[in-house]
C-alpha cells in the first residue's frame, strides 16, 4: 500500500472492496460505467485505482474488459491470459462484455480508495 500512495496520494489507500467475478457463458455485456463515485449524477473523483487479474484461459468469443478511448471515440478490448493484470483508474469509462463463449469467464477484482463513498466503508 505505501508504494500506491506514491500514486494516489494521501491518506494511504485502502482496498475498498475484492472479489472473484464470474461472467457465466450467455451472460450480457454490463452498461458503461466507471468506479468512482457519482454525486448529483456528475463524477466525484476519489482517488480510484481497479485491478482486474485474469484467471482463467478465454477464446476470442467470452467477451473481456472493454475501455473506452476519448481520442479515437470508441471502445478497446482488454482479453488477457490467465495471471495477465489490468489496472486502471477509476474514472475509466468501461465495461464487461458479454460472454458469447464456450467457457466462463473468471477474474479477480479489487479497489483501492483514498476516500469512503458509498462502495466502501468509512475511513
Amino acid at each position: 500500500l505505501d508504494k500506491l500512495r506514491t500514486i494516489m496520494g494521501s491518506p494511504t489507500p485502502q482496498l475498498r472492496t475484492h472479489s472473484i467475478v464470474f461472467a457465466p457463458v450467455g451472460s450480457k455485456a454490463q452498461n458503461w460505467h466507471v468506479d468512482d463515485a457519482f454525486d448529483n449524477s456528475r463524477i466525484v473523483t476519489h482517488r480510484y485505482f481497479t485491478i482486474l487479474v485474469h484467471l482463467n484461459p478465454i477464446d476470442s468469443f467470452c467477451g473481456g474488459t472493454e475501455i473506452w478511448s476519448n481520442s479515437l471515440n470508441r471502445g478497446d478490448m482488454i482479453r488477457g491470459r490467465p495471471g495477465d493484470a489490468l489496472v486502471f483508474n477509476g474514472s475509466m469509462l468501461h465495461r464487461g462484455q458479454g460472454n458469447d463463449g464456450r467457457c466462463h469467464r473468471f477474474f479477480y477484482y479489487a479497489s483501492f480508495s483514498c476516500k469512503a463513498d458509498e462502495n466502501t466503508s468509512q475511513i
